[in-house]
């Protein structure tokens, strides 16, 4: 699908010119900003007299492997599914942001008539950027619904740059509502992320590694984009070498995207790995039903995160049936208890993050303990019975959280469906 985009120029230059330009010459976070405020300028305003409803447009990363590309494609699947016939835009080619494999295979469906409803799920400092991208007519008397996921418990300065934009916001947790809810003066609403059916099987991941069927294999993945110190990795290999590293029979899997946004980084990562036979690192990037196949076959997803503003990946194991083992802290209690996986303790420290995206000394974020998640580990990879237990426990408690009949039934929804269904 062709998306339109705004002629806007100033002294010659296109706003994605000069944009890019700002970008390429200023230092990271004074290019943000200039960033931020050029486009906030530029991106047209909502429609006060908005009345919402249908039809409904999904806008986003729709052809990106990023979290919040996932989020807006189970969005519009939920929606199709529910027979609300939405329209879609996606911007990830205008942003850089197109690298999902398969991307070809994403249908999107154009817009029907302005007005209505349009769910934007990109975070608030780049929706003006977006909102360009998508150009003046695709948002012509929508009413405007920010979709906005943020790891922290408040969200910074740089998202006011959004605020202007939106009729009202929807987030995936209660972490992240109380976050945006003090700083915005429109209706915050949780709508959590849909977990529909999973796709059916089509590679054995075993097989790819080499690893027996009858052999542990523990999982970790996280983008290398959404913050290296936020997803922690290293506290993971740390906990599995301490845990099981000497086990031949037990095996971590890395899956990481985008390494080399961070070359540094992923040398920290290569180093602790240490050549070690039992730890599998996967760079390439995967389909989603390539993910869904290497959760599969793993028997423990395990996260040391220091925050979530949801979990994607974990709510999906859990949905697979999977013993998830990660901290106890964050977004992830919108659907992670004791009775359902293992919670990491942890201690409060401030956000420390070398690439920028979170580093907020006046913020906490947790530090979670490894001593315990060696614990943890050992008793799951020893109590098979244990693993089954809290991994069909999980699965029953997403089905009936965020299954497609539960999601349905958000008050959210139901209003968007009360202004008549699209034709």
């Amino acid at each position: 699908m062709a998306v339109e985009t705004a002629n806007t120029s100033i002294g010659g230059l296109s706003w994605r010119s000069l944009a890019h330009d700002l970008w390429r010459r200023l230092p990271s976070e004074p290019r943000r900003a200039a960033l931020y405020t050029l486009t906030s300028m530029l991106a047209p305003r909502p429609w006060q007299g908005a009345v919402g409803g249908m039809p409904v447009t999904v806008a986003g990363l729709l052809r990106s492997t990023t979290g919040i590309g996932e989020g807006a494609r189970l969005c519009l699947a939920a929606l199709e599914a529910l027979d609300f016939k939405p329209a879609s835009i996606d911007f990830s080619e205008r942003l850089d942001l197109a690298d999902m494999p398969g991307a070809d295979g994403v249908a999107l469906s154009p817009q029907r008539s302005s007005g209505g409803s349009m769910i934007v799920h990109i975070n608030a400092p780049y929706l003006p950027l977006a909102l360009l991208a998508m150009g003046r007519a695709a948002t012509r008397r929508q009413r405007m619904i920010g979709y906005w996921s943020w790891e922290l418990p408040t969200i910074p300065d740089s998202w006011r740059a959004g605020f202007p934009f939106v009729h009202e916001v929807w987030v995936p947790s209660r972490f992240t509502a109380d976050a945006v809810s003090a700083q915005v003066n429109v209706p915050v609403h949780i709508v959590p992320h849909p977990m529909l059916p999973l796709p059916p099987k089509q590679s054995d991941w075993r097989a790819k590694l080499g690893i027996p069927a009858d052999e542990l294999v523990v999982a970790t993945m996280f983008h290398m984009g959404s913050s290296f110190a936020r997803k922690n990795p290293l506290g993971a290999i740390e906990a599995f070498c301490r845990a099981l590293g000497s086990d031949e029979r037990a095996h971590l899997v890395i899956k990481m995207n985008d390494g080399s946004v961070a070359p540094d980084l992923r040398a920290q990562l290569l180093q602790a790995i240490g050549g070690r036979p039992n730890i599998h690192l996967i760079e390439q990037k995967l389909t989603e039903p390539e993910m869904s196949d290497l959760l599969r076959a793993a028997d423990i997803l395990l996260s040391l995160h220091r925050t979530e503003g949801f979990g994607l990946p974990l709510a999906r194991a859990m949905q697979c049936g999977k013993l998830v083992i990660a901290t106890g802290w964050s977004g992830n209690l919108e659907f992670m208890n004791r009775d359902n996986s293992m919670l990491i303790d942890y201690s409060l420290v401030p956000a420390q993050d070398s690439q920028k995206t979170y580093n907020f000394h006046d913020m906490d974020w947790a530090d979670p303990s490894i001593e315990h998640a060696v614990v943890c580990l050992r008793q799951a990879a020893e109590q098979n019975e244990l693993r089954r237990a809290l991994g069909n426990r999980a699965a029953e408690d997403i089905v009936r959280q965020f299954g497609l009949d539960a999601w349905a039934g958000i008050p959210h929804l139901q209003r968007l469906a009360s202004h008549g269904r699209a034709v």
